[in-house]
């Protein structure tokens, strides 16, 4: 049996039940010890995904009022059709960072590089593009599951360790998996994934400022009409002996004919000592292509993806 056989009743109160018993799991933890931050894969970013070509304008505002520490950044994320119901994305952004005096490694010492030079970093305020990022995100049909998606996505070895832990020059790969589960206008996403983060490319950093993890997804999505989604997003990352649990609230409404705006912010729930950040609000200006033509398949014109 699954969830689409249930009544009504039923299927809401194992719907929420599901996301309840995920949003337990995940703050029985606590925060400890800094992650080094990535973008989550654009599972949620997509409220209208039935056209083949188009770009996000993007900006972020970090911060933390415990270590002072502020980051401005500005990003593209641009996007097109792969094969029937896939998508490739293309991610870049440059970072404004400023670490009001409190270096990386007066914060966490113990990540300190056998090359690092003395008093790195000599300044309180970086600048610099972050890691580029190449990522593809289709359908899949798995025994039991059913239909999912899978996602992965690259990040290449090119940026500033003086941006750590926002950006690097470091190589991190992820490969996740999505189900959702749809209920009228409501719809929960689960998704799982694993990394894989190689050192950086300089010998500033320690390897340990680079750890393998997993992560775990749950999302809470309604849709109040074309092109307007309201999400609400639980993250609990895990790598190695560090842990971080986020809550998210997007939200997405039409901006003329073609274009979407969206809004979202983001509040670490724990490690208020090691976190990168506590809070981050993203704006976002999705410019879609009015010559792309629409992915072939209702599913696709009507998920995330």
């Amino acid at each position: 049996m699954t969830l689409s056989h249930l009544n009504p009743a039923t299927h809401r109160f194992s719907v929420f039940l599901i996301l309840f018993v995920v949003c337990l799991c995940t703050w029985c933890f606590s925060s400890y010890a800094q992650i080094p931050y990535l973008d989550p894969l654009p599972w949620f970013a997509q409220p209208d995904s039935a056209k083949s070509r188009f770009l996000d304008v993007y900006y972020d505002y970090f911060e933390d009022e415990k270590s002072q520490w502020i980051s401005n950044r500005l990003g593209l994320n641009g996007f097109m059709r792969a094969g029937q119901r896939g998508l490739f994305f293309v991610r870049a952004n440059v970072l404004f960072f400023h670490s009001d005096g409190l270096r990386v490694l007066d914060r966490w010492p113990n990540l300190a590089g056998e090359s690092v030079p003395e008093g790195w970093p000599n300044e309180n305020r970086s600048v610099g593009f972050a890691s580029p990022e190449l990522g593809l995100l289709g359908p899949v049909r798995i025994p039991l599951l059913g239909r999912c998606r899978w996602g992965f996505v690259a990040g290449l070895p090119i940026g500033r360790d003086q941006l750590y832990p926002f950006a690097s020059a470091a190589f991190a790969l992820r490969l996740a998996l999505r189900k959702d589960f749809d209920l009228a206008a409501l719809r929960l996403s689960l998704v799982a994934g694993g990394l894989l983060h190689m050192d950086s490319t300089r010998d500033v950093l320690d390897p340990s400022a680079f750890p393998d993890g997993h992560w775990f997804t749950a999302a809470l999505s309604w849709r109040s009409g074309a092109r307007r989604w309201l999400n609400l997003i639980l993250s609990d990352d895990g790598r190695e002996s560090r842990h971080s649990t986020r809550l998210a609230l997007q939200w997405w409404i039409p901006s003329g004919r073609l274009n979407i705006f969206g809004l979202s912010v983001v509040r670490e729930l724990a490690g208020f000592t090691n976190r990168p950040f506590l809070t981050q609000i993203t704006l976002t200006w999705r410019l879609v292509s009015p010559a792309g033509t629409e992915i072939a398949g209702s599913e696709t014109a009507e998920t995330t993806p």
